[in-house]
């Protein structure tokens, strides 16, 4: 080992020749004597077999594993130690200190043979170090390559000499891809379970299994109950217990509007209206009196709304009729009517002209504008048209009579195809400066309005806040392909924008439905239908009467809508009666019974009658139940009591 090292010979030097102390220097020619030629550092393959105790035997630097472990049908699990060899130290070329043929510093190189399967180094043999022991970069047990070598150093720990593997350091970022990987299994994902002490371990997943955590580990499982998954992903979710008895675009309950059902399926027609026949309404028609004169009052002043009054013909009896589109004030001396038609010239003297219309249609060809008795470039300076806007500053186009042009405070737009001219000349497109443009200085071009962007996507850093609103996006142009999910909230949602007219039939399901969005309160009472069933007997002893048969506490606020008895044994010869009390005070004007010969009370010739009032219980209400009547000649026998109703 350090004692054959770098260079060795074939021929080993004779320390009784040459004593291995400073008496007897060996010289050039003894230590440059035949010189070994197998490898550079003139390392001999040992080829050794694992012993029975699991141990290799170290005669040399360089050792090949003759023997697979039992994990490839070895006899033995491993090696355990690497000690030292005494028999195979030649007295004549060693001293007498040197009868190990290791000592601390010296390095071994290990591989197994190619013919073999697993062979592996054991760490610490499965427990703590020792002489000869190994201890591996990894802390586990490692499985020895046939090309490349595993090299250990013989290190001092405690008093003993253990090896250590040599080399390993960091790995570096990315190196190590899915091919460097164990081979997994068909289907499998690799997960790190809380109990496997830091290892990563396989999971083999069946069609249509999901991988479930439980905060300890993970576990394949499959959808099951009321919902189920395809080995596409698709989830169906079997029917929820809800009212589907009407739809979005019928009334489930019909109304009457002029004495015609209406259900919202198509219009109706209302006699008198829009139809053949007269609606009942009231009025004195029939006594009014008919006057020849009025008597008329000046009123210059009063700030009010008056009417101005037509007849319908020139001559005769005609009635008095008002029009609320044509109206006068007097104080202000406004008349103000929907619509004039004049069919001669109109004159105003007035300072100011003002028409608060949406369009105004002009025949002639020309408007004149700063028109006075001497007209002039100097009268003609600031005339032409403002637009006001209010805060954000008026829009002009006026004419400049010191720089002989119209100045516009806002952009120019012409329509797709026109063009600007000077002197008939075009000077730009839309896409072009014009062929009689010879000279520019455009360094950037600013904002494109048409065309199709064919670069990078625009990301949303540069999209203006607010700046795509519902005026910005055409009908029906965007649809789910186009949403991000879960970008649109209740918050970019206006009240009630959402109802049962936008809502398809059948369109939502559970993957629509937030999970606790649904609560009691917005159900309704048909969809929360419930019902609390109290037992006031056994079903073999005879009924008695006698107040407190039973009494419970109601677990929530309830509203009852219906009430009913049932009894195993029928009564005979009399009715049996029941009264029901909602904290001492009865809640029945008619009593709950069960006729003669009868099993239940919804055959009962008297119906029973809740108390107007009584019908909604309080959460935490004290029930109890009486039973007045048991029947007559026999006994009714296991009476129960069932309220029906719902949560409030």
């Amino acid at each position: 080992m350090a004692r054959k090292g770098y260079g060795r010979n074939s021929s080993l030097v004779n320390i009784t020749t040459h004593a291995d102390d400073n008496t007897s220097p060996v010289g050039s020619n003894e230590w440059n004597e035949n010189p070994k030629t197998d490898g550079i550092f003139g390392l001999t393959k040992s080829a050794q077999t694992i012993s029975g105790n699991n141990n290799i035997v170290v005669t040399d630097s360089y050792i090949e594993i003759t023997t697979a472990d039992s994990a490839s049908g070895g006899s033995n699990d491993g090696i355990y130690t690497l000690s030292a060899g005494t028999d195979s130290l030649s007295a004549t070329n060693y001293a007498s200190d040197s009868a190990s043929s290791i000592s601390e510093g010296d390095l071994i190189y290990v591989v197994k043979a190619a013919s073999q399967a697993t062979t592996s180094l054991v760490h610490q043999q499965g427990g703590t170090g020792g002489a000869g022991k190994i201890t591996t970069l990894t802390g586990e047990n490692k499985e020895l390559s046939a090309t490349v070598p595993t090299i250990l150093m013989a290190r001092t720990i405690g008093s003993v000499l253990e090896w250590v593997e040599y080399g390993g350091g960091a790995v570096a970022d990315a190196s190590i891809d899915n091919t460097k990987l164990a081979v997994m299994a068909a289907n499998t994902i690799k997960v790190r379970n809380a109990n496997s002490s830091g290892a990563p371990s396989d999971i083999a997943l069946a069609t249509t299994q999901i991988l479930i955590g439980n905060g300890t580990g993970f576990t394949a499982a499959a959808l099951s109950g009321d919902v189920a998954m395809d080995n596409t992903g698709a989830v169906t979710v079997g029917t929820l217990n809800q009212n589907t008895a009407g739809s979005a675009a019928t009334l489930t309950t019909p109304r009457a509007i002029g004495g015609v059902d209406f259900n919202g399926s198509a219009p109706i027609n209302l006699p008198g209206v829009n139809a053949a026949g007269n609606q009942d309404t009231s009025g004195n028609s029939a006594t009014a009196t008919e006057a020849t004169n009025v008597t008329a009052v000046a009123n210059n002043s009063t700030n009010e709304t008056v009417y101005p009054t037509f007849v319908d013909g020139a001559t005769g009896t005609q009635g008095l009729e008002t029009d609320t589109g044509l109206n006068y004030n007097p104080s202000t001396g406004l008349l103000s009517a929907v619509g004039l038609t004049l069919s001669g010239d109109l004159t105003v003297n007035g300072t100011n002209t003002i028409l608060n219309t949406a369009t105004l249609e002009v025949e002639d060809k020309d408007i004149f504008l700063a028109k006075v008795s001497s007209p002039s470039n100097t009268t003609a300076n600031g005339a032409g048209i403002i637009i006001e806007a209010g805060s954000d500053t008026d829009k002009s186009i006026l004419w400049d009579s010191t720089n002989s042009n119209f100045t516009s405070t806002e952009h120019v737009n012409i329509a797709t195809g026109k063009k600007f001219k000077i002197n008939n000349v075009d000077t730009l497109t839309a896409t072009a400066l014009g062929t009689n443009v010879v000279g520019s200085s455009l360094t950037s071009v600013g904002t494109i309005g048409t065309g199709t962007w064919q670069g990078d996507a625009v990301a949303q850093a540069y999209i203006g806040a607010d700046a795509i609103n519902g005026d910005k996006i055409v009908d029906d142009s965007i649809d789910s392909e186009h949403i991000i999910d879960g970008s649109i909230d209740l918050a970019h949602l206006s009240v009630d924008s959402v109802n049962g007219t936008k809502i398809a039939d059948d369109s939502i399901d559970s993957e629509h439905i937030i999970d606790a969005s649904i609560d009691v309160a917005h159900l309704s009472a048909g969809a929360k239908k419930e019902f609390i069933m109290i037992s006031l007997s056994d079903e073999e002893t005879d009924l008695e009467t006698g107040t407190n048969k039973a009494i419970f506490q109601m677990p929530y606020a309830f509203t009852i809508t219906d009430i009913r008895a049932t009894v195993g044994t029928a009564p005979v010869g009399s009715t049996l009666t029941v009264d029901i009390n909602k904290s001492g005070q009865s809640i029945l004007t008619t009593k709950l019974t069960i006729d003669a010969s009868e099993n239940t009370s919804t055959s009962a010739a008297t119906a029973h009658v809740i108390a107007s009032g009584d019908t909604a219980f309080a959460d935490g209400a004290i029930v109890a139940f009486d039973i007045d009547q048991v029947g007559s000649s026999t006994a009714g026998k296991g009476l129960k009591v069932t309220l029906i109703g719902y949560q409030t």
